[in-house]
């Protein structure tokens, strides 16, 4: 049932270092072998973020699947987007992340181990964390990540 991929390319002036598509189904990963330590790294990003944002929930029962894209900015900035979709959730997803605007985006406090900062929006009922440059203006990354998401599909 696997998806995946991983390219090196442009998009609106970004370079885009690699892409890698799996989903989590029970528990377990599921992408292409060549994909798979992207995807098992990916996925415990997403947990870290799922245990923040929903405290009250088995964040390792979530089913989702993950579009991950990692950016070079034009100024040699380094951001990663995890673009996570719930097939399984309904409702209960949209309320699980009421707090995380669909216009603008929320801060998400969330430790690391680099200097690094998480921010998160919603289009629709997909996630979007955007990690990046702990120094990085975060309202830079939002304009630059909507024109990517604008003009192309790769992250769709």
């Amino acid at each position: 049932m696997i998806l995946f991929a991983v390219v090196a390319g442009s998009m609106s002036g970004q370079e885009v270092t690699e892409q890698t598509v799996f989903c989590r189904i029970n528990g377990r990963i599921e992408a292409d072998s060549s994909a798979m330590m992207t995807a098992e790294w990916r996925n415990r990003v997403v947990c870290d973020f799922l245990i923040y944002a929903v405290p009250s929930t088995d964040a390792t029962a979530i089913d989702y699947c993950d579009t991950y894209s990692g950016l070079m900015m034009d100024d040699s900035t380094c951001i990663s987007i995890d673009r996570v979709t719930f097939p399984n959730s309904g409702d209960t997803q949209i309320k699980w992340f009421a707090d995380i605007p669909e216009k603008g985006y929320a801060d998400i406090d969330i430790p690391s181990e680099a200097p690094e900062k998480c921010i998160a929006f919603r289009l629709g009922s997909v996630l979007i964390i955007v990690w990046c440059d702990l120094f990085a203006d975060s309202d830079k990354v939002l304009n630059m990540i909507n024109k990517v998401l604008d003009s192309t599909a790769v992250l769709c």
